[in-house]
């Protein structure tokens, strides 16, 4: 934890873990972090296994040991170098439940994840990316020039 302020691993959670904070949190965890950390945190997903350094397992040791103020501040402040973002509109009672959740993952259910995989985003970009592209209209017809030799279309008058 080198690179995380000592004041902010002394930080206790001030929210016990509650079956229903669990649920929302596990549902917020589905919908912005599991694109790289999965549904069951183990990382092993198309943006996680592709990014270096590779999420951690969240359900291990390297995790798990961290202090609570380790995780808010990571959750917060993101982790530079690393494809970790910053996550700072969120409240700070659903970071600190948040991390709840991440406790909990070494515990987390099949029942639980089969939930969770209906917040998980569908698609990174809204639907469609790209508008659908119309046949071209055929350029409009140029006046004949009044004058040889020019490429300006006739104005009708004398010059």
């Amino acid at each position: 934890s080198l690179a995380l302020p000592s004041r902010a691993s002394h930080r206790k959670n001030p929210y016990p873990p509650a079956p229903a904070a669990l649920v929302t949190a596990g549902e917020h965890f589905a919908a912005h972090c599991a694109i790289c950390h999965d549904n069951n945190g183990d990382g092993k997903t198309m943006f996680g296994e592709n990014l270096y350094p590779h999420p951690p397992d969240l359900r291990g040791f390297t995790t798990q040991d961290k202090s609570d103020g380790d995780l808010y501040y990571t959750i917060r402040n993101g982790i530079r170098l690393s494809g970790m973002p910053a996550f700072p509109e969120d409240s700070r009672r659903q970071t600190w439940e948040l991390i709840n959740f991440i406790r909990h993952l070494p515990k987390i259910t099949p029942q639980e994840l089969r939930q969770m995989r209906k917040y998980n985003p569908k698609t990174i970009f809204p639907e469609p990316l790209m508008p659908q592209s119309k046949p071209a209209a055929p350029a409009p017809a140029r006046m004949p020039s009044a004058h040889p030799g020019s490429s300006a279309p006739s104005r009708g008058g004398k010059r």
